[in-house]
């Protein structure tokens, strides 16, 4: 709620508003996309700016106050995984077979949103009901986040490269201007972003390049520096491990503490008529569903894979790139927080 923040959100919408200008135009008071109608304009927003009022308020007049966007909805990033997964998985997720081949229900299910990125990582509990032909989403519990991410991994690597090249450098006595190494830093770092960041290849010795010094550099030949396994793996822990107890902490939550969200009704279609209902009432968490640049990274989902792996472990899905589509999907059929608030 800092002006500075408040100016970067106003002019973020007024570059996305300046973009979309090009595709989108205005017939008859409605919005057109590609010459076919556009019905909404929807943001799906961490769930933190809408748990805390005086960011809730501030964003949702940020966005009232922008032509363009004057109409737009807001939902919570959480909700929208929560459809992505349902709608794409909703026969693993909500449905069994039954006496005769017939679709069966499960009265109850239980699902933990993880959804990381670079600065924060948050979680959020629902409970998925059947009710009446219908599923009713409801959130359980609190919240939970934390200020870890991919950028607190990258900054553990930058301190790990710039020891390795001091020593380096204090091995063979030779010397570099600060400006110097500090950009043969930053060089490692974005090398390890685009190889290694998201992706765990499997490696012992990882490799970073691209280093601007001289081909015989003593220590650092053809611009590489190496690290162990360890080293890397090393970086990623202060962060998976605060997720691991975060995740901890949530599933051992007992269900049935209603947070502060109005319930949401998904009607399911595509699996045709519903003939009987699963009658366990199990309060354990059956699923853990994990979206985000972060929280979809090798590194991430192995462990927390891992550390769930018991019998009646619950199921981890990983879905890439699912909260703009989960939006999408609830665009028309959620109940969002709508910008006309008067």
């Amino acid at each position: 709620t800092s002006p500075t923040a408040v100016s970067a959100l106003e002019a973020s919408l007024t570059r996305l508003a300046t973009g979309l200008a090009r595709w989108i135009e205005t017939r008859n008071s409605a919005f057109h996309l590609a010459w076919n109608p556009l019905d909404e304009v929807i943001f799906s927003v961490p769930d933190v700016l809408l748990t805390l009022p005086s960011a809730k308020a501030k964003i949702l007049d940020v966005i009232s106050k922008n032509g363009l966007f004057a109409h737009a909805k807001v939902t919570p990033a959480s909700l929208s995984v929560v459809w992505w997964f349902l709608k794409k998985w909703e026969g693993d997720i909500l449905f069994g077979v039954g006496n005769q081949g017939s679709w069966n229900v499960r009265r109850r299910v239980e699902v933990v949103v993880v959804r990381g990125g670079e600065l924060m990582v948050e979680m959020a509990r629902y409970e998925v009901v059947s009710e009446n032909g219908a599923v009713i989403v409801r959130p359980v519990g609190e919240a939970g986040r934390a200020l870890v991410g991919s950028l607190q991994v990258e900054l553990l690597l930058a301190e790990l490269a710039h020891t390795h090249i001091l020593s380096i450098l204090g091995r063979f006595k030779m010397r570099l201007s600060g400006a110097k190494l500090m950009g043969l830093v930053k060089t490692c770092v974005g090398d390890f972003r685009q190889k290694y960041l998201h992706t765990d290849p499997g490696y012992e010795t990882f490799w970073v390049g691209g280093l601007d010094v001289p081909p015989s550099f003593p220590g650092l030949e053809e611009g590489k520096l190496s690290f162990t396994r360890a080293e890397i793996e090393g970086c990623f822990e202060p962060a998976i491990k605060r997720v691991e107890d975060m995740l901890r902490e949530m599933s051992a939550a007992r269900a049935g503490d209603e947070g502060g969200r109005v319930s949401v009704s998904l009607f399911i279609l595509s699996l045709g008529d519903i003939v009987e209902c699963d009658g366990s009432e199990a309060n354990e968490l059956q699923n853990i569903f994990l979206a985000g640049s972060f929280a979809c990274a090798d590194w991430v989902t192995k462990r927390i894979k891992e550390a769930v792996r018991y019998t009646g472990a619950p199921t981890v899905w990983v879905g890439h790139d699912c909260i703009p589509y989960g939006a999408v999907l609830q665009a028309r059929q959620l109940d969002y927080v709508n910008v006309q608030t008067s």
